[in-house]
């Protein structure tokens, strides 16, 4: 596969980056933005797995409206026929390799969900550790852009290797208290010690103002406290 010398530079500093990274929401996003640049992607999303609940959290979202990320969030990614065939590939994989396009665009997901925001053409790249499912790569064109080429997977595939390292380095929880909670409700939290109010939290994490006070009364159900200050100081005591 030949690369141009702005390519092969391109794909030398994303390999950087990923040495230098984890898998942590602000890394996430950053390398969501240098995958679309390099891409040319309109759109970008990186989620991660959770097997046990069987659904996607963590999300990082670009170009995507805050209303139609919420619907992601809680409805659409339960009525997708995409994504989980193709997180079963451990290889960079085009939509159109999973179900025909004239299939596609009969969808609900495609009409209601993808089409609101003017997806049209996309890739996935699912990341593993071993059997652990780390996060992935979701990078969508419009309809003016045209598809990804066969070009355009084998260089994603070729960052694999270093894009699983950064899984690799995934941070340890703080706290075994912190195991009464989601992952959802971990980043939650983790907003909250930051200090946002809940407008800022709902647009950092993608969701809607409604979706996030509704984490926050369970977080706050589950810790028994009725105050972020409380929260704050019960999970944190020193």
């Amino acid at each position: 596969m030949y690369l141009s010398q702005k390519e092969l530079s391109t794909m030398m500093d994303l390999v950087s980056f990923t040495l230098q990274h984890n898998t942590t929401l602000d890394s996430r996003q950053l390398l969501l933005d240098k995958l679309m640049e390099m891409f040319r992607a309109d759109y970008g999303a990186s989620c991660c797995w959770n097997p046990n609940e069987k659904y996607y959290q963590e999300g990082v979202f670009r170009n995507m409206s805050l209303d139609n990320i919420s619907k992601y969030n809680d409805y659409y990614q339960f009525h997708d026929p995409i994504t989980n065939k193709l997180r079963q590939f451990r290889r960079t994989v085009a939509v159109s390799e999973i179900i025909p396009r004239d299939q596609l665009i009969q969808t609900e997901f495609y009409n209601d969900f993808l089409q609101r925001d003017g997806l049209s053409f996309g890739l996935n790249l699912h990341i593993y550790c071993g059997q652990q499912h780390i996060f992935d790569v979701r990078l969508w064109r419009s309809q003016q852009q045209g598809d990804f080429d066969a070009k355009h997977l084998n260089q994603l595939d070729l960052l694999l290797p270093y894009l699983r390292a950064m899984g690799e380095r995934e941070p340890l929880k703080e706290s075994l208290s912190f195991s009464l909670f989601t992952q959802r409700e971990l980043e939650v939290i983790s907003q909250i010690k930051s200090g946002m109010n809940d407008k800022n939290m709902a647009r950092t994490m993608n969701v809607s103002v409604t979706t996030l006070r509704s984490h926050i009364r369970s977080i706050y159900k589950k810790a028994d406290v009725h105050s972020r200050t409380e929260l704050i100081s019960k999970l944190d005591p020193n």
